[in-house]
């Protein structure tokens, strides 16, 4: 090994910062976290939003490439995800045998001279093997969520049977990769969520001074955007001075936005879509709404929150109630009952010691839990070291 790992990160999301894009930033943040000590490339497909194919982000190397022709044609990976173009249109099913295709010679091409690979998402790690098998260098993915749960016990058992090592941030995911894949090492590495620069007066200047109710993710049918929407209208009955800040971009703004129209909500509830800002919001916000149908443990927006002090409302879907204590370090509602989220939120913008002490808990939480960021960036360069070494964890 080098004096510094020599790391190849294969991923399909890294964010386009120059919109303000938070696609992938739980990638994105631990590789710049640790650029000062491990030799970083990163590959991916090449969106077309982003005209250069290959980059320096500071010392990490970006290469994105394409995989159909003519590149404005391509429909697979870019804006609101693969699954969901996959769902919209029928070219990006053919294009994805170009993905398939490309994906395994850009990661043979660039492996070369790499210590070990890191893939992002299960699938992405079955595509990077045989670039890993060929070099003979080690084999690690992260799992995030849906690479799990959205396909075959089979299909995912012999997926993770082809790395070396699995990596989450999740326990549920980790759970299912030991029981369908009991011999492949396991190790929980939380997201690194760091405090960035914030301006929210900023934000205060275009909703004003009374309190801020946020939502940041993906808007998409999972995050349940709607719900928040819908629970607006409760709040407001009991805070008519409550404003509602919706970050981020995806299929349901249309539906978002109709219903905001629906509701008669007029200026209270602004959709803001991409912003590269969100720690401005997040300073300005007096609670946090993390509504997903699947899980909210632990989201990267629901864990900025937290560290950020913004006490949280979280749907019990998934592994939240397990990893979450209502009227502890949260409050915990019902899956799409506006009526519950509304009524929570107006708890906590009535009642500020309440407020207060969700926000102190959410912190001892997220330190019981190893959020650490100190702690997160030491298990990330150990691992990486371990590895180029030939040691498994």
């Amino acid at each position: 090994m080098a004096d510094r790992p020599r790391v190849l990160v294969v991923t399909t999301n890294w964010p386009l910062r120059r919109r303000g894009d938070r696609t992938g930033v739980f990638v994105y943040d631990p590789v710049k976290a640790l650029e000062d000590e491990v030799d970083f490339t990163v590959v991916m497909p090449l969106d077309a939003q982003v005209a250069a194919r290959s980059e320096r982000d500071g010392t990490v190397a970006v290469h994105r490439f394409g995989y159909w022709w003519p590149r404005r044609s391509q429909r697979l990976a870019h804006g609101d995800g693969i699954p969901s173009n996959l769902r919209q249109s029928r070219l990006a099913w053919v294009q994805l045998i170009g993905l398939v295709l490309a994906t395994i010679v850009t990661t043979l091409r660039r492996s070369q001279g790499t210590d070990l690979i890191h893939a992002h998402w299960l699938p992405v790690a079955v595509l990077a093997w045989p670039a890993a098998k060929l070099r003979g260098v080690p084999l690690v993915v992260t799992l995030h969520g849906t690479d799990v749960t959205q396909f075959p016990d089979r299909i995912v058992a012999w997926s993770l049977r082809r790395v070396d090592v699995v990596v989450s941030a999740h326990d549920d995911l980790l759970a299912e990769a030991e029981r369908l894949a009991p011999r492949t090492p396991r190790l929980r590495i939380r997201h690194l969520v760091e405090p960035q620069e914030a301006d929210p007066e900023a934000v205060r200047a275009v909703l004003g001074d009374g309190p801020i109710v946020l939502f940041v993710a993906r808007l998409s049918p999972e995050r349940d955007p709607v719900t928040f929407v819908r629970a607006a209208r409760h709040v407001l009955d009991a805070v008519p001075a409550a404003r509602f800040a919706v970050v981020g971009e995806g299929p349901e703004r249309p539906a978002v936005e109709a219903e905001i129209a629906r509701l008669d909500l007029g200026d209270a509830v602004t959709v803001f879509g991409h912003r590269p800002d969100v720690w401005s919001f997040l300073r300005a916000a007096t609670a946090f709404g993390a509504l997903s149908d699947r899980n909210n443990a632990w989201v990267t927006a629901m864990v900025e929150a937290m560290v950020a002090g913004v006490p949280v409302v979280a749907t019990t879907a998934g592994a939240t109630a397990e990893a979450l204590h209502d009227g502890e370090d949260a409050l915990l509602v019902p899956v799409g009952n506006p009526e519950a989220v509304g009524a929570a939120f107006a708890r906590l913008l009535t009642d500020p010691g309440l407020a207060q002490r969700i926000a102190a808990g959410a912190r001892r939480t997220l330190e019981d839990e190893g959020f650490d960021p100190a702690h997160v960036r030491r298990q990330m360069s150990q691992l990486y070291r371990d590895l180029a070494d030939g040691t498994l964890p």
